[in-house]
């Protein structure tokens, strides 16, 4: 069999012709077929219209993922912050504050003790005794707690308190007040006088407890922590670790709180 040019002889099989040059390599190769490849790499017969790596195997296809989804370690997978809904649809993740509206908790700040209600007529984060009862506290939007959505960083609350004094109960479901400027907060049964409150949400598992127009920060004595309303610092904040309690101990539901 010839090469096209006439130049070369080669013995092919019946239906095959010789292809390459001096400069390139020789081979039989069927009808439909060409001969690629480099020095490098060797040559070969391969169908027209492949490139060398498709005939050899060497070649990968180019895989697209669908809409937002990109290529991570051969996966289609949605960007950072986003989850797959359907393929193609990524969907930006929901972040919560994880904090509701309706539900109770206790505040536990950074000395390590649970704010509550102290004999001496107001809140403190102190030891538990005969003169300090923990704060149960519900977060509600309005007077009669009726909302039971998600608390978001800057939107308003009013916290009742549903455990009264220790040593005797009184004064159980009650309002912290708005005492400001150190003022201890404290009780009151007059809805009128009810601190509004915000809280946003920390790292670590922790939130910081503020207000709806003014700070709220610690004030003395030392030994029994309170808390006051800042009017001349709107940031200030209260760090603190919440814990989801029932607000009702009798309540079936409590089995499901976890």
């Amino acid at each position: 069999t010839f090469a096209d040019h006439k130049h070369w002889v080669a013995c092919c099989r019946p239906g095959q012709k010789l292809l390459g040059n001096e400069f390139t390599a020789f081979d039989c190769c069927d009808s439909g077929q060409e001969l690629l490849g480099s020095k490098g790499t060797g040559y070969k017969c391969c169908p027209i219209g492949q490139t060398y790596d498709e005939c050899t195997g060497v070649y990968k296809p180019v895989v697209t993922c669908p809409g937002a989804e990109t290529m991570v370690n051969g996966q289609c997978l949605c960007p950072s912050g986003t989850y797959r809904t359907s393929a193609g649809v990524c969907e930006a993740v929901k972040c919560s504050s994880g904090v509701q509206f309706g539900k109770c908790y206790t505040f536990t700040l950074e000395n390590g003790h649970r704010f509550g209600y102290n004999s001496a007529g107001f809140y403190t984060a102190s030891e538990e005794s005969r003169a300090q009862q923990f704060g149960k506290f519900k977060l509600c939007t309005n007077e009669y707690c009726t909302a039971s959505n998600d608390i978001n960083p800057g939107q308003p609350f009013y916290i009742k308190d549903i455990h009264g004094t220790a040593n005797g109960g009184q004064h159980s479901k009650q309002w912290l007040n708005n005492a400001k400027d150190g003022s201890h907060i404290t009780k009151t049964a007059h809805f009128s006088q009810a601190g509004m409150f915000t809280i946003t949400k920390w790292s670590c598992g922790k939130y910081c407890l503020s207000g709806k127009d003014h700070g709220v920060g610690p004030t003395c004595p030392t030994e029994m922590l309170g808390a006051t309303f800042t009017t001349a610092d709107d940031q200030s904040c209260v760090p603190l670790t919440l814990l989801e309690v029932p607000c009702d101990v009798r309540s079936l539901a409590n089995n499901c709180i976890w």
